[in-house]
């Protein structure tokens, strides 16, 4: 059963959306060059994991907290589209999403031991992604667009064969309540959760939904982070300001043409009589 008790804390008018609350009271990663937003924190280390595309397509990187040692993840191959995915806690794993023109986004697990070895996780035709590790380590929860929308399913790790799908009529940006017990995702502007069983084997609630409103979605990286305390989950998110965003004027200008040709004081061609 799942706690009725929900709080959620929003930081309004952010530039990109927040992926991890630990990232947010470690360090201010200015100094990442051509980094893409999502970044996440290995549990161990506390090293920031993320994509750069300083040399051509997204790779995967890290580096510790205070900018220094910074080092490719994996060197595998310099063409490859990688993003960003999820640690395992014991920070033996990592998952994360590499696109292939044939099967499109597919999920990939680094091990950090035997010289940082990869392979596929999954590779089916449709894409595939937002891994996000279980507290346990055994089990990876999933967005795939199998059925024509994305949905939610969870796949034992490390052998990937037991399957569960775990949302109705959609859902996106799974993540695990750290007791392990609860697995949150999005269902456009709806948080959805769902309890959950791993032992004997795995089961799964009806979704319930716990609160609602326009929260700002990453579409390639996690839109939120969760925790758990005695009076219920709470959650970190990003709500927009509506104000700000909401177009409450709208200027046409008739003849813009001559009124630019009276401003300006180079002559512009490509302006038509």
């Amino acid at each position: 059963m799942l706690s009725e008790a929900v709080l959620v804390i929003v930081i309004e008018n952010a530039e990109k959306p927040i992926t991890s609350a630990s990232t947010i009271t470690s360090t201010h990663a200015s100094y990442v060059e051509s980094c893409n937003p999502e970044l996440n924190q290995a549990p161990l280390s506390n090293r920031l994991t993320y994509s750069s595309a300083r040399n051509g397509p997204p790779q995967l990187y890290w580096v510790a907290p205070d900018g220094h040692d910074e080092e490719r993840l994996w060197d595998y191959d310099p063409n490859a589209f990688e993003l960003p995915g999820d640690w395992s806690l014991d920070e033996r794993h990592f998952a994360f999403v590499r696109i292939n023109e044939k099967t499109q986004f597919d999920i990939w697990v680094l091990t950090l031991e035997d010289g940082r070895q990869a392979q596929e996780f999954l590779d089916e035709p449709y894409n595939e992604k937002k891994p996000a590790f279980h507290p346990s380590g055994n089990w990876i929860a999933y967005a795939s667009d199998e059925t024509g929308q994305y949905e939610i399913y969870v796949r034992w790790f490390p052998g990937g064969r037991e399957r569960a799908l775990v949302s109705t009529e959609g859902g996106n940006d799974p993540m695990w309540d750290p007791s392990g017990k609860a697995l949150y995702y999005g269902r456009g502007n709806t948080m959805m959760a769902v309890g959950v069983e791993t032992e004997p084997f795995f089961s799964a609630t009806q979704p319930e939904a716990p609160f609602e409103g326009p929260y700002e979605r990453n579409e390639w990286g996690t839109s939120y982070d969760v925790t758990t305390t005695p009076d219920g989950p709470r959650f970190i998110m990003i709500k927009p300001d509506q104000e700000a965003t909401a177009v409450k004027q709208v200027n046409v200008i008739l003849n813009w043409s001559e009124e630019l040709r009276a401003h300006a004081k180079i002559t512009l061609p490509f302006l038509i009589s």
